[in-house]
C-alpha cells in the first residue's frame, strides 16, 4: 500500500476503484482529486478534499496544465520570477519548471513549489497590461487556451456558470442527444511519462442496419521513452531525482471510453498485465469494467501497460442506440460529438463512417479524406471538441 503520510482512514473517503486496485491507494486524498473527466464534479470532489486537509472553503477552481502557461506568456511577453536569474518566457517556461522540479526534489518544499512563484510573476506581468491591443491580444490567447481545455474554470456564480457552460469553459462532459465519444487516458504510474506517449483513435462506425448502428473503436498508445522494456512499479524501483528520468519510464494507465447512455458492449481487445509490472503483484487480465456515472455516458475502462519504444491497440465494439441518427425531411442526419480529454497533446482521429445501401451523401460538415463506394473516411486533430454532422438520402 502507498504510504499514507499519517492521514486516517476513517477521516477520509474510499478513492474510486481503479485508483484503489491499480495505485494501491486506499484514501482518496487531494492530490488524486481529479479522478472524473467531468471538471464540475472534479471541482467538487477537489474542493471537498481540499477542505478535509486543510480545513478551508473556496468555490471557485482553475486548472490548467504547461501548455496554457506557455500561451498566456506569448501574449504578455517574458517575465522575472523572484530567485530565477534569466526572464522566464513562452520558449523556455518547460524547461524552466523541468529545471525547478529537479531542483525541489528531495527538499521540504513539494517539487512544484515553483508554481507559486512563476504564477507571482505572471499576476504581476498582467497588472501592467493596460493598452487596448495588448489585452485583446491577451483575451485572444486565454480564448484559445480555454477552447483547448488547456484551462478550465468551475464558478458557481450562475451568470458566469452559464456563460462558461455555453461557451464549453467549464470542462463538463456534455454527450447531447447524438453519438458521442470522448477517450480518457488517466496516468496510473506515479511518473510523468505523458509527454512521451502519443494517442491516435480510429473510430469506425456501420449504419448499414439503421434500425442497428455498430461502433468501432481502436485507441492506440505509442510509448516513445528510451529505456529497458521491463516496467518496474513505483514502490519497487529506485527512484530517480530528476524530471527526464521519471518521463522515461512505462506508461501505466487507466483507458476510459465515454459513449452515449444506451449503447451496449459487445467486445473489446485489452491488454493482460504481468503480476511483475503490476504495484500490487497480482496479474491483472485485461478485464473491461462497465459503469454509468459520468454525466448520463455508458463509460468502458480497461487498465494498460505501454512499455518503453512499444505500441498497444486497445479496442470496444459496441451497439450505439439507435437515436444517433436523426429523420428529417430532406434524408437522415448523423452527428458525432468528439470531446478532448484536458491536457495532453491532442490526438490524430480518424473517423469511418459506413452509409445504408442506396443512401446518397447530401452534405459533411469535415472534408471527406476519402470515400469508397458508402464508406466515408474524415481525419483531424483533436486540437479542441468536434462535432461531425453527416447528412444522405
Amino acid at each position: 500500500m502507498r504510504p499514507t503520510n499519517g492521514f486516517t482512514p476513517g477521516d477520509y473517503p474510499r478513492p474510486p476503484d481503479p485508483i484503489r486496485r491499480y495505485m494501491n491507494i486506499h484514501l482518496w486524498l487531494f492530490r488524486d482529486s481529479n479522478w472524473s473527466p467531468d471538471f464540475p464534479t472534479a471541482a467538487q470532489t477537489i474542493r471537498y478534499l481540499y477542505g478535509l486537509q486543510q480545513k478551508r472553503n473556496f468555490s471557485h477552481v482553475i486548472a490548467f496544465d504547461p501548455t496554457a502557461v506557455q500561451i498566456i506568456l506569448s501574449a504578455i511577453g517574458p517575465v522575472s520570477v523572484e530567485g530565477h536569474s534569466e526572464p522566464v518566457t513562452a520558449e523556455n517556461v518547460i524547461s524552466y519548471m523541468r529545471e525547478e522540479y529537479n531542483q525541489n526534489w528531495g527538499s521540504p518544499e513539494s517539487p512544484k513549489a515553483f508554481i507559486g512563484p512563476l504564477a507571482a510573476a505572471i499576476l504581476s506581468k498582467l497588472e501592467v497590461v493596460h493598452t487596448t491591443e495588448a489585452i485583446m491580444a491577451l483575451l485572444r490567447r486565454v480564448s484559445q487556451a480555454l477552447d483547448e481545455h488547456h484551462l478550465l474554470i468551475y464558478d458557481e456564480t450562475p451568470d458566469v456558470a452559464e456563460v462558461l457552460s455555453r461557451r464549453g469553459w467549464d470542462g463538463a462532459v456534455r454527450p447531447g442527444a447524438q453519438d458521442f465519444l470522448m477517450v480518457v487516458d488517466t496516468n496510473m504510474g506515479y511518473n510523468k511519462v505523458n509527454a512521451h506517449v502519443q494517442q491516435e483513435i480510429a473510430y469506425d462506425v456501420d449504419l448499414g442496419n439503421p434500425a442497428v448502428p455498430e461502433a468501432h473503436l481502436t485507441v492506440r498508445s505509442t510509448n516513445h521513452a528510451d529505456g529497458p522494456p521491463e516496467c518496474i512499479p513505483w514502490d519497487i524501483a529506485v527512484h530517480s531525482s530528476d524530471y527526464e528520468s521519471s518521463a522515461n519510464d512505462c506508461h501505466w494507465s487507466y483507458v476510459r471510453a465515454l459513449l452515449p447512455a444506451g449503447s451496449q458492449f459487445i467486445t473489446a481487445t485489452t491488454h493482460p498485465t504481468p503480476a511483475e509490472w503490476d504495484i500490487t503483484g497480482r496479474a491483472d487480465d485485461g478485464t473491461v469494467t462497465i459503469h454509468s456515472d459520468e454525466a448520463n455516458t455508458l463509460t468502458l475502462g480497461t487498465f494498460l501497460v505501454v512499455p518503453r519504444g512499444e505500441q498497444r491497440e486497445t479496442s470496444f465494439t459496441y451497439q450505439l442506440p439507435p437515436d444517433v441518427l436523426v429523420p428529417g425531411e430532406q434524408g437522415w442526419t448523423y452527428r458525432l460529438k468528439m470531446q478532448r480529454q484536458p491536457g495532453p497533446e491532442p490526438p490524430t482521429v480518424q473517423v469511418h463512417l459506413r452509409l445504408p445501401d442506396q443512401a446518397t451523401l447530401q452534405s459533411t460538415s469535415h472534408p471527406v479524406a476519402s470515400q469508397e463506394g458508402q464508406m466515408l473516411s474524415f481525419s483531424f486533430q483533436l486540437v479542441q471538441d468536434q462535432t461531425l454532422e453527416v447528412r444522405f438520402q
